[in-house]
């Protein structure tokens, strides 16, 4: 009994700590990770579980997915650097939380819709915070702070200061440090502009 409750006891605790981890799954180049609480980048290895706080870094020509409860991708191209601010799996159900904070360079993101209805997928960078609930969609900031947010499919809404913009597929939203913005559909010549 007591080598079957060790035995029961350690797969539990490994499920509980996997269960709010994403995965280093492919890695080219110069990849590096680091804790919050740490000031040194340390060399990533492959299927390194990072969690809260743990920020990945590519160099040059480099780059690397990181994969979300088995099902979300994030692809990480060179000269990025990204943080998990937030990786949670609630207790009693399948609501998931995700926050990705991307402080600089460029992501390809693909947001699996979760099970529970209440789960939420949120990227942040210095001038906006997107949340999606299923979708695909690229992310670009520059070293001035300026995100350039491309919607290839889905739905996002996307936090300025106190406004909320609704973005649909096919749409981009440019928003530059002093919290203007504009959105035109960039498969389509139909272009709009807002933000004051």
């Amino acid at each position: 009994f007591v080598p079957l409750f060790a035995c029961l006891s350690c797969w539990l605790i490994g499920f509980v700590a996997l269960a709010d981890t994403a995965k280093l799954v492919e890695m080219r180049g110069l990849v590096h990770t680091r804790h919050d609480e740490e000031t040194r980048w340390e060399p990533a290895t492959l299927n390194q579980l990072l969690g809260h706080l743990h920020w990945v870094r590519t160099g040059t020509s480099s780059g690397a997915r990181l994969v979300f409860f088995d099902v979300s991708t994030v692809d990480l191209e060179e000269e990025t650097e990204v943080r998990i601010d937030r990786i949670h799996r609630r207790r009693g159900g399948d609501g998931i939380d995700v926050v990705l904070n991307i402080w600089f360079g460029n992501a390809a993101i693909r947001a699996v819709r979760f099970v529970d209805p209440s789960s939420a997928f949120r990227v942040d960078t210095p001038t906006a915070s997107t949340m999606v609930r299923g979708a695909r969609f690229t992310v670009q900031v520059d070293e001035e702070g300026t995100t350039q947010i491309d919607l290839e499919e889905g739905s996002a809404e996307v936090q300025v200061d106190d406004e909320v913009v609704e973005l649909g597929m096919g749409q981009r939203i440019t928003l530059d440090p002093d919290g203007l913005y504009t959105t035109e559909y960039y498969r389509e010549n139909n272009f709009s502009e807002k933000g004051e």
